[in-house]
């Protein structure tokens, strides 16, 4: 393990960053999905976000939302950002520390309901995909306002910063992936929640298409480890490392010696 001091990751000595997030009205999608896509091929390797479709309350009505990290200035910042400026957002910015960074996504923590974050990978970015798939969401909350706390969404960030980590040195092996797409079916009851589950697989498979299947490690503990922990190599390095150092499975049973046949 390797510790490093908060200020290498801004300008400002204190390790503080910015976070700004970008609220749209629905008739700004097609401009929303493709921002998202020039975005996703120009970012900053300062900036990370995540966009996706909620329907906050009070009023619940859908709307399309971008948050960003920003680890700089923040004239750099709005200069980095400036195509999701251009197209009339209404703006929240803040300026935080690492440790407020999951603050705004703390609520969906929260007991009470039915719910649960799902993902896939995908090794394109299209913004024709894009605006099927929210055109797909928004048509669904019409016929089911039930599904409304559901949400939508995909991650966009620089690649090539993990391009400069050597393969051999990480468990992260998803150097294909551009973006993942996202989904929190949510319900209050339990009687509609399969109809959330469904709502959210199938925007997740429009997106990743027919390509191989690629797992966010931390959102599933039930698909197999080459989805979540590309190579060979890689999976049998873990396994051995849970054995030396968690033979009893103290800790979740990913690559305990009891599952080696499901890896």
């Amino acid at each position: 393990m390797k510790l490093h001091p908060l200020n290498t990751l801004s300008a400002d000595e204190s390790g503080k960053f910015w976070l700004f997030t970008f609220i749209y009205s629905q008739d700004k999608l097609e401009a929303f999905a493709a921002t998202l896509e020039t975005m996703s091929k120009n970012i900053s390797e300062r900036a990370m976000g995540v966009a996706f479709m909620a329907s906050p309350p009070p009023a619940f009505e859908p709307r399309f939302i971008v948050t960003t990290q920003f680890f700089g200035t923040e004239t750099a910042a709005r200069s980095a950002l400036a195509p999701f400026f251009s197209i009339d957002p209404v703006v929240v910015q803040k300026h935080i520390t690492f440790d407020q960074i999951s603050d705004s996504s703390d609520q969906l923590d929260a007991k009470g309901g039915y719910k649960y974050i799902t993902s896939t990978g995908m090794r394109t970015f299209h913004a024709e995909k894009l605006l099927n798939a929210f055109k797909y969401g928004l048509d669904m909350l019409v016929k089911h306002p039930e599904l409304k706390k559901s949400i939508l969404g995909t991650t966009f960030f620089n690649p090539g910063v993990m391009a400069r980590v050597p393969d051999e040195s990480t468990a992260w092996g998803h150097r294909d992936i551009v973006g993942w797409a996202m989904a929190v079916p949510f319900t209050d009851d339990a009687a509609s929640f399969p109809l959330a589950e469904k709502y959210a697989e199938d925007f997740l498979e429009y997106l990743h298409e027919s390509e191989k299947i690629a797992s966010f490690p931390n959102h599933t503990r039930s698909r197999g480890a080459h989805e979540r922990y590309p190579g060979e190599w890689r999976v049998k390095k873990l396994q051995r490392l849970k054995q030396e150092w968690d033979p009893a499975g103290v800790f979740p049973l990913d690559f305990h010696s009891s599952n080696f046949a499901d890896q």
